[in-house]
């Protein structure tokens, strides 16, 4: 991986920090209007964003946006919560180290597993799998500097076809429990060759899969992420270019320019570093 190309993706990750204000909300959160934005809050502050992450918990449960915006279910999505939304505060608890974040998780997945769940609708996508389960027992024990005890046996995914925002779940999910435990299965690595070569083109699943070079050079194309600019609508459809298929990517030059966040460059960045650092055993 050439030196200037690391220079030149920092160089941008760090304006885009600085423009991204425009795009948050008063909390500090991005997409606060959608019901996404707990989960690419999360990641975007794993990368250094700024935010007050408490704003979208309520003392009980967490939810898909800050409280002061109306609840996302059931008019625009079929659940209060899901558990892309948990795995995203599971990765700030991480780069955090803080066990406030991760002990809420854990307290709001105990409440569905011992069916005392009450916020959701379309209870499917806020039962936690037993891997993600085990993954957030696993993240506890780490930042409380113990090994992951007999979770460690759960495994983290299986090989299953996903694509899309299952995709990246799975990446996520995946990359989450091998930092934490410090070992890449054989499983799990086939997994992430699997959906890279589904998608070449994706940041994520290149920096997990082929390495840091590929990574580089997809995060250096100027048509996803601008060197003066965020991404705006114009020049690529998805807000988050990683959860997205390679056909979605596209832009389109007739409608209204709306600014992405751009912190979907950052966090991949971010993660890329930290892959890359991670001594991992097999």
């Amino acid at each position: 991986m050439k030196l200037l190309s690391v220079i030149d993706v920092k160089s941008k990750a760090a304006l885009y920090l600085r423009l991204v204000t425009r795009q948050q909300d008063e909390h500090g959160f991005i997409h606060s209007d959608e019901c996404d934005s707990l989960l690419f809050t999360c990641l975007a502050a794993c990368a250094g964003m700024e935010v007050d992450i408490w704003k979208a918990y309520d003392g009980q449960q967490w939810h898909r946006r800050p409280l002061d915006q109306a609840p996302c279910c059931p008019d625009h999505s079929k659940s209060s919560i899901s558990r892309d939304m948990l795995l995203g505060v599971m990765w700030l608890a991480f780069a955090r180290n803080d066990l406030a974040l991760i002990d809420s998780v854990l307290r709001q997945m105990n409440k569905v597993v011992m069916g005392k769940w009450v916020g959701a609708i379309g209870l499917s996508r806020v039962i936690p799998t037993p891997g993600l389960y085990a993954t957030a027992r696993i993240l506890r024990r780490r930042i409380l500097h113990k090994g992951p005890g007999i979770w460690r046996f759960v495994p983290a995914a299986d090989n299953r076809h996903a694509s899309g925002y299952q995709g990246h779940l799975k990446a996520l999910h995946i990359a989450l429990r091998s930092v934490c435990v410090g070992k890449l299965t054989k499983l799990n690595k086939k997994t992430l060759e699997c959906l890279y070569k589904r998608n070449y083109m994706n940041p994520l699943f290149a920096a997990l899969a082929a390495g840091p070079a590929e990574c580089i050079g997809i995060l250096r194309q100027t048509t996803f992420w601008p060197d003066t600019h965020l991404p705006t609508t114009r020049e690529r459809g998805p807000a988050w270019l990683p959860e997205r298929d390679l056909h979605e990517y596209t832009g389109n030059p007739y409608t209204p320019v709306k600014f992405h966040s751009g912190m979907d460059f950052n966090f991949t960045l971010w993660i890329t570093i930290l892959w890359a650092s991670s001594k991992f055993t097999q």
